[in-house]
């Protein structure tokens, strides 16, 4: 589907590709994906709503980039961008995330969460970005990863552009490794340290999935998520 229109005061959630997305007044979309090579283009009117999961997850594709541009056009446009990504071997992806504010009373939420293995990487940036003389503003802005191997890497830059004075913004990123205080405990409990291991990286994965409305979708996207766990731990 190149563009998908969610008239005024409609309510839909959409699985699949699209080059653009608009949400005309009071309307929602729940939108959903699987990607490895994408642009994406997203205008929310007044009052709209866009919520949003990307899964990253290459199956046949070593190099990709992702795109995403979310745009807030009128009051009370609100937009929830979120993605998983998990790379391993030599799946070397860049994923770029904006949010455009560009009317005032507006809010955006921006989070990113993924693991890396093997020889992978990810260049990730994100942006926030709030044009002059706006008011009421809100935009919030994550990227958590995981790194599991010592060749695995990643680029991450989180931006804010805030060109306005009433604002509320944050924006931060968390890169580390698998907490040994969380493996000890669970293994002190008689887990072995595989299932452990198993557990920790599949609560910290599928977090994102939490709030997707439809059962079917969610199950699909966590199914995915845990089997490349079990592949790749």
């Amino acid at each position: 589907m190149d563009n998908l229109i969610i008239q005024e005061g409609e309510e839909k959630t959409y699985f699949g590709e699209c080059s653009a997305v608009t949400v005309k007044k009071g309307g929602k979309l729940h939108h959903y994906r699987k990607s490895e090579n994408a642009d994406l283009k997203v205008y929310v009117e007044e009052g709209g709503f866009y919520d949003s999961l990307l899964l990253l997850l290459p199956e046949n594709t070593a190099k990709g980039r992702i795109k995403v541009d979310v745009n807030l056009m009128g009051k009370k446009a609100e937009a929830v961008s979120n993605a998983v990504y998990l790379l391993n071997e030599k799946n070397d992806f860049s994923l770029n995330m904006t949010v455009n504010h560009l009317s005032s009373d507006t809010t955006s939420n921006q989070h990113a969460k993924g693991i890396l293995t093997g020889s992978s990487f990810l260049d990730f940036v994100g942006l926030v970005n709030i044009s002059p003389k706006l008011k009421v503003i809100s935009g919030n802005q994550m990227n958590e990863a995981m790194i599991l191997s010592d060749s695995a890497r990643i680029q991450c830059v989180p931006e804010l552009a805030i060109m306005s004075e009433d604002v509320k913004c944050t924006h931060g990123a968390s890169l580390g490794n698998l907490d040994e205080q969380q493996l000890f405990y669970l293994q002190s409990r008689g887990l072995p340290y595989n299932t452990a291991k198993y557990l920790i990286l599949t609560s910290f994965a599928n977090s994102l999935t939490d709030n997707i409305t439809d059962a079917n979708v969610k199950k699909a996207l966590c199914e995915r998520i845990n089997e490349w766990l079990k592949i790749n731990l």
